[in-house]
């Protein structure tokens, strides 16, 4: 999948501008109306490390209603969440009615970074691939929609930006020594990315890959999936 993605895609700030203001009023008028109806929305994004994912997550809330969504940031777990089978504290953050929960990272990092660091037994992989379509597919039945984003970027791309993160004190610490072995071994961790959206890629929780290396174009494409997910 990751093959066919175009790198170099992009778009002028001309272009971009009036696009992006139009797609904020939409995707305001949609979170407002999910609202109402009661639905559920989960909005997943998962990426290299340096591919914007925080950048991207602010961009798509600026148009929304505070009131109506939260953002979580996804860390190791807990002594308690460590005792208690991995899906319990996500299943603890997915939204009410109504509600919008966003993930910066999620359950995807058992069977990507738990993987590629060796925390996951490879004998666990077949059955924690099963739990998350699992999860999704109780979720969705449930009325959520599910809109899962993996952010790509090229390993020429990602070193450039922890260059640049390295370089200025208020940035450096960013860049952590998991990322740097993630650039490292970029094609071993690619392709736990492959297989991770071979094995849960569906029609209820499907992914989009977004071609992260401009800015504008990834908000483009993000904003106008989730609008049309909850369209």
């Amino acid at each position: 999948m990751l093959d066919t993605l175009d790198l170099d895609r992009r778009i002028a700030r001309d272009i971009y501008r009036p696009l992006r203001d139009d797609l904020e009023i939409r995707l305001g008028e949609l979170q407002r109306e999910a609202q109402a109806l009661g639905v559920p929305v989960i909005i997943v994004f998962q990426g290299w490390g340096a591919a914007g994912k925080g950048t991207q997550i602010n961009q798509l809330i600026l148009p929304l209603d505070p009131r109506g969504f939260t953002v979580t940031t996804t860390k190791q777990p807990g002594e308690e969440e460590a005792m208690r089978p991995f899906l319990w504290r996500f299943w603890r953050r997915t939204p009410a009615r109504g509600r919008m929960a966003i993930f910066d990272r999620s359950w995807y990092g058992r069977v990507l970074s738990e993987r590629f660091t060796g925390d996951l037994d490879p004998a666990d992989v077949p059955r924690t691939f099963a739990d998350i379509r699992n999860f999704e597919r109780q979720l969705a039945d449930d009325g959520a929609v599910i809109v899962k984003f993996f952010l790509h970027i090229s390993r020429k791309e990602q070193k450039k930006r922890q260059k640049k993160l390295l370089a200025s004190e208020a940035t450096a610490w960013r860049v952590t020594r998991y990322d740097r072995q993630q650039n490292r071994h970029y094609h071993r961790y690619r392709s736990l990315v492959e297989e991770m959206l071979a094995e849960t890629d569906t029609d209820h929780a499907p992914w989009t890959v977004v071609e992260a290396t401009d800015r504008r174009f990834a908000a483009l494409k993000i904003g106008e999936t989730v609008a049309a997910a909850l369209e």
